[in-house]
């Protein structure tokens, strides 16, 4: 098993437990894309 689909398996049973370097990793490898916000708050 890669790398990969360790990680989102691991998230996929336990999602209480993941950390946020990795829940960004997550988000990486399926293309989600951050987009920033406009106002001041």
């Amino acid at each position: 098993m890669a790398k990969r689909e360790k990680l989102l398996a691991a998230i996929r049973n336990n999602p209480q437990t993941v950390r946020f370097n990795d829940a960004c990793k997550a988000a990486d490898m399926v293309k989600f894309t951050k987009t920033g916000g406009r106002g001041s708050h």
